[in-house]
């Protein structure tokens, strides 16, 4: 239940020094020891078939061998891969991919997508699932990324015809006095945002518990907290992805800066969690893939 997460040419070898790396192209950076980042890999191999794919521990060398003579752009996978494109040369055009903040790893103009489903996708799904219920509750942090995701929400909650009962909290040990203010008198959903200070595994406990306790449906942000007991959870297409940043490479002027979020959101629900709710207030758009927990 804990978080999980995380996804060649033969040339010679010099006595002294290790040669650049003859090829020509596109090149894949990633850890192929994470699953999720495998199958976006996947997905780029699937839209580009002749690009190479690289370990970041296994070919290292060949890594930093790579210039722009012989390679048209590198597609980093993952935040390790991102931030281990700062010591390759810099005149090779990049994108990235399955990564949240990319600007904290990399400075050098980029484009990429971002492994966060945008604010708006999410409500109108959440919107599309509980078409009668429109009071959210969500907690947040006021010192990162979930403050600005808390007005993005309210900008577009007027719209979505939802209000938005949003508690700031300090620190984790704020959450379960945040939490005990959301009952059925006051919310009709509780929507978990990605913070810094509610999405680890004991804060995402306390979201479960008292969900399952004021009989309230819980949203979360992956798989895992659907499979932990979340009623639902939003989580993004890794292969999809993939698809998605090669189509991106593809189009990408090698100056560009465009950050674009998943095209394409899977539902997970929870039916154990469906039953201990005893509720049946949901709809499950068929256009959507569905998985079950």
């Amino acid at each position: 239940m804990k978080r999980q997460l995380a996804f060649c040419s033969c040339f010679f070898v010099a006595i002294v020094f290790y040669p650049a790396y003859a090829m020509s192209g596109m090149v894949v950076i990633t850890d192929t020891s994470i699953g999720p980042y495998n199958d976006a890999s996947g997905g780029i191999s699937q839209t580009i078939p002749d690009i190479t794919i690289m370990d970041i521990k296994k070919d290292s060398a060949k890594i930093l061998s790579l210039s722009a003579d012989n390679t048209d752009r590198i597609i980093t996978i993952g935040s390790s891969a991102l931030d281990f494109s700062k010591k390759v040369n810099a005149s090779i055009p990049l994108t990235y991919t399955m990564v949240l903040s990319p600007w904290t790893y990399s400075a050098r103009p980029a484009s990429g997508v971002v492994i966060k489903i945008s604010i708006a996708d999410q409500l109108n799904m959440l919107k599309r699932v509980f078409p009668r219920r429109n009071k959210i509750g969500v907690i947040y942090y006021p010192n990162d990324s979930s403050a600005q995701d808390v007005k993005e929400a309210r900008d577009l909650s007027s719209p979505l015809n939802v209000s938005l009962y949003a508690i700031a909290v300090e620190g984790q040990s704020d959450i379960p006095k945040a939490l005990s203010k959301f009952t059925p008198d006051t919310v009709d959903v509780i929507w978990l945002v990605l913070t810094s200070v509610t999405c680890n595994f004991e804060s995402i406990t306390l979201h479960i518990n008292h969900a399952l306790n004021a009989k309230l449906p819980l949203v979360g942000l992956s798989a895992s907290h659907a499979k932990a007991g979340a009623l639902i959870a939003f989580s993004v297409d890794c292969h999809d992805i993939g698809v998605q940043t090669a189509l991106l490479a593809r189009s990408a002027a090698g100056s560009d800066s465009k950050i674009v979020t998943p095209r394409k959101i899977d539902l997970y629900v929870n039916p154990d969690t469906q039953k201990k709710l005893n509720f049946s207030d949901m709809v499950l758009p068929k256009d959507i893939k569905l998985i079950q927990y």
